[in-house]
C-alpha cells in the first residue's frame, strides 16, 4: 500500500486518475 502511494506522488496526475479508474472496475466487479 505503501509503495502505491509512493508511486502515486512520484508520477503525479496520470497514475493517481489510472488508479481511480482501476477501483471503479473493481468495485463495479465486484458489485456484479
Amino acid at each position: 500500500m505503501i509503495i502505491i502511494l509512493y508511486l502515486l506522488a512520484s508520477s503525479g496526475m496520470m497514475s493517481s486518475l489510472f488508479v481511480l479508474c482501476l477501483l471503479v472496475y473493481i468495485a463495479d466487479f465486484c458489485l456484479m
